[in-house]
């Protein structure tokens, strides 16, 4: 963002602001990243200081440090960012996405079926019960496929480590 403040022209990308600035700006005034955010929306003077000192240690005043005795005009360095805000192009809109057609095709010429489908009819209640239930037996399974935990992924089929499994 180019902020135009103290009659020079400042170019400040707060995305570029490095661990052990944040860090520094945490010990000095007890605020994270987002409360940064939040308090340059807010115009809050320890946000504001903290902006300050990233610009002038983006201009290549690398001694400086964050604190109390940086006194910035509040009022104009606000004024001034919600300037360049203003001036940064916005995201460009995306473009609407085409309609999905739906499938098969509607059409109002489609004919009605000719007569219903025929369904076939459920079975009896006893044929559709698993045979492992009926007997009084524990219900088990014949599958012989791998079981898999949350812990191991899925591809983990064998149970011995030092194996190696081939496609």
């Amino acid at each position: 963002m180019i902020i135009e403040f103290e009659g020079r022209t400042w170019d400040v990308d707060p995305t570029t602001i490095n661990v052990d600035e944040w860090r520094q700006f945490k010990r000095v005034y007890q605020m994270t990243p987002s409360k940064f955010e939040e308090g340059v929306k807010e115009g809050d003077p320890d946000a504001y200081t903290f902006l300050y000192w990233i610009m002038l240690r983006r201009s290549g005043n690398q001694l400086v440090s964050l604190g109390d005795h940086l006194k910035p005009d509040i009022i104009a360095l606000n004024a001034a960012v919600a300037a360049a805000t203003e001036d940064e192009p916005g995201p460009e809109p995306e473009p609407e996405a085409p309609p999905v057609p739906t499938f098969p095709p509607v059409s109002a010429a489609s004919p009605a079926p000719a007569s219903p489908p025929t369904t076939t009819p459920p079975s009896s209640p006893a044929a559709s019960t698993p045979p492992a239930a009926t007997s009084g037996g524990p219900v088990t399974s014949s599958s012989s496929a791998p079981s898999t935990s949350v812990f191991s992924p899925a591809s983990a089929t064998s149970t011995n480590p030092g194996s190696v499994s081939s496609p």
